[in-house]
C-alpha cells in the first residue's frame, strides 16, 4: 500500500510478487470503509506481537511445545522451586544450547566430540546428564532407575522422570542435572575430578 492512501503501490508489487500473487493482491477491495487498517498477530488474543508468544509459536512448530501449558514440560520446570541456576541449565539443556562437545561440532567447532568423562561414548545433552557411566551411577543414589524411561532425548527422559517424582525429587533431579554439568565442566577446564557421592550430595 502507498503511505498515507488505501492504494496499491503498483511498482513495488510489480517487483515482488508474481503474475498470479499481483491479481490475488490487486483483486483486494481497496475501497474507504471507515476502518483504520492495522497488523495484527494471530498468536495473541489481543492481536498485539509478545516475544513469549513468538517463542511458543516456535517451539510448538518444532514438536517442541505442548498445546496446553500446564501440560508442557516448559511450565513444569519453571514451577519446580529450584535454584535459579539449576533451572537454567536444565532450561539450556532442555532447549538444545547447552554447549556440549556434539553442539560445539553441530555450529562447525572442530573438536573431538568423546565424552572426556568415559572417554566411551559422544558427549551429546542426554549422554552427559543422563547415560554416561558416572551419571547412571548418580541417579542410581539418588533413587531414579533410568532404564525405566525413554533414553532417545533429554526431553522426552525428563518429561517423564519428572511426572513420577514428588516435589521434593523433582528439586533433586534438577539439581542433579545442574552437578553433573558442573562436575564435567570442573573436569574440562580446572581438571579438577569429582566423585560420584560427592556429585549427588551437591543435589540434596
Amino acid at each position: 500500500m502507498k503511505i498515507g492512501i488505501k492504494e496499491w503501490d503498483l511498482d513495488i508489487i510489480k517487483d515482488v510478487f508474481n503474475d498470479r500473487d499481483q491479481k490475488l493482491i490487486l483483486d483486494i477491495d481497496m475501497q474507504d470503509s471507515g476502518d483504520e487498517y492495522m497488523l495484527y498477530w494471530k498468536h495473541e488474543n489481543s492481536g498485539l506481537y509478545s516475544v513469549k508468544s513468538a517463542y511458543r509459536w516456535i517451539q510448538f512448530n518444532k514438536g517442541r511445545w505442548c498445546i496446553e501449558d500446564k501440560a508442557s514440560i516448559w511450565a513444569k520446570l519453571w514451577s519446580i522451586k529450584a535454584p535459579p541456576k539449576t533451572l537454567n541449565v536444565v532450561w539450556r539443556a532442555l532447549s538444545k544450547c547447552l554447549p556440549t562437545l556434539v553442539q560445539l561440532q553441530i555450529k562447525r567447532v572442530q573438536i573431538e566430540a568423546l565424552c572426556p568423562v568415559c572417554h566411551v561414548d559422544s558427549k551429546t545433552i542426554l549422554h552427559i546428564l543422563v547415560t554416561c557411566e558416572f551419571a547412571q551411577h548418580c541417579w542410581d543414589i539418588l533413587g531414579i532407575d533410568i532404564q525405566r524411561f525413554k533414553l532417545t532425548d533429554f526431553i522426552d527422559w525428563l518429561t517423564e522422570v519428572l511426572s513420577t517424582c514428588n516435589l521434593k525429587k523433582q528439586v533433586e533431579c534438577i539439581t542433579l542435572c545442574w552437578a553433573l554439568w558442573r562436575a564435567q565442566n570442573d573436569l574440562v577446564w580446572n581438571q579438577r575430578s569429582s566423585t560420584v557421592n560427592k556429585t549427588v550430595a551437591a543435589a540434596k
